[in-house]
Order: structure tokens, then sequence, then C-alpha cells
């Protein structure tokens, strides 16, 4: 079943949380959504960087980063700026664009998980 991105994004927090061993954590970085001048401005002056990645999860002291798209969604330009700079610090970026996606990512970044996208 094609998920939403919406959708998709919904499904792996929840899933992030059951699924990580706990020495890992996951936490989904809100840059998306419609914002009011004044609003977006503070959210700017925050720290906040355009084209962030969806989710980053920490594990073993190194961050790893999903980027979720729907089946036909195509990433930014400033979300491949801010990929290319993350892969250059170091970090995994991995656009996902199914559940499957997700924990395939997840295994390959060598997290082991505590749940299956199949269980």
């Amino acid at each position: 079943m094609m998920l939403s991105e919406a959708q998709l994004q919904a499904w792996a927090a929840d899933w992030l949380d059951l699924a990580l061993p706990y020495d890992a954590i996951a936490h989904h970085s809100s840059n998306e959504g419609k914002r009011g001048w004044m609003a977006q401005k503070a959210f700017k002056q925050s720290g906040a960087k355009k084209g962030w990645p969806d989710f980053e999860i920490i594990y073993q002291g190194r961050a790893y980063f999903l980027e979720l798209k729907s089946a036909k969604g195509r990433i930014t330009p400033d979300q491949a700026l801010i990929h290319i700079r993350l892969w250059d610090s170091g970090a995994a970026v991995v656009i996902c664009r199914s559940q499957d996606d997700v924990e395939k990512a997840v295994r390959n970044f060598g997290i082991p998980l505590r749940l299956s996208v199949a269980a």
C-alpha cells in the first residue's frame, strides 16, 4: 500500500518509537507547514535549517537521517543541499518512500531493531 508523505511520516514516528533499541532515539524536525511571516522569522532565528530531513536517529554517538517522500515526491533543492552537507559531515541520509524503505534504511545503518515492518 502506497502512503502519502504525511501518512508515512505518522507511521514512521510510531514505528521508530517501537522498533528502535532503547539506546537509540528518533526525532522529527517539523520544518514543513505554513506559518505567518512573524512565526517564520522566529523559526529561522531559532536555528532551523531549510531542507532538514524529516527524522534524525541518534545511536551509539552517530547521527542518521531519514527523508520521507511519497512514491512520486521529489526532494527540493534545499533538501539536496542539506543532504550533501550532512554526508560531508559524516552523517548518512536516506530517502524513504515506503515502510519497507524505512526499515531497510535503519537496518543498513547497523541499528538493531526490536520490531520488523512485517510483524
